[in-house]
C-alpha cells in the first residue's frame, strides 16, 4: 500500500510539472503575411502587417504581383486572423527575419490560427 501511495504522489508531482506556463500575448511583426476575416472581407483576405503612423494595421495589396498599393485594414476589425508560418515577419535561426515579398511566392505556406481577442487587446485602439 505504502508503495503506491509514493507511486501515486510521483505521479501527481510529474504532472504538476506538464502545466503549460501562461502564453505570451500573440506577436504581429512587421512584413508578416497574415490571412484574416473582418466585415466586408467575408472570406479569408490576404494582408501584410504593417504600420500606419503608430498603428499596426494589416496592409491589403491592390496585387501580390506589385505593391502598386493597399488598403488598409484596422485590427480592432478583425473577427479571425491567422499568420503564415513561412512569412510571420520573426526572426529566422540565421537571423533574417521572415518577411513577405511581392511577387509572392507562397510554396510551402501553412498557417496558424491567432487568438483574435487576444490581437486586439495588445494592438487594437490604435486609428490609423
Amino acid at each position: 500500500m505504502e508503495r503506491i501511495l509514493v507511486l501515486a504522489a510521483g505521479a501527481a508531482l510529474s504532472l504538476g510539472a506538464c502545466t503549460r506556463a501562461p502564453s505570451a500575448p500573440p506577436e504581429l511583426a512587421p512584413g508578416a503575411r497574415v490571412q484574416f476575416i473582418a466585415p466586408g472581407s467575408p472570406t479569408w483576405t490576404g494582408g501584410i502587417v504593417g504600420r500606419v503612423e503608430e498603428c499596426t494595421a494589416l496592409m491589403v495589396p491592390d496585387s501580390w504581383d506589385s505593391a502598386s498599393g493597399f488598403r488598409v485594414v484596422r485590427i480592432d476589425s478583425l473577427r479571425e486572423l491567422r499568420v503564415s508560418t513561412r512569412f510571420d515577419g520573426l526572426a529566422g535561426e540565421d537571423g533574417r527575419r521572415r518577411t513577405v515579398k511581392l511577387p509572392l511566392d507562397s510554396a510551402g505556406e501553412a498557417w496558424t490560427t491567432l487568438p483574435v481577442k487576444a490581437v486586439r487587446a495588445r494592438y487594437g485602439g490604435c486609428a490609423p
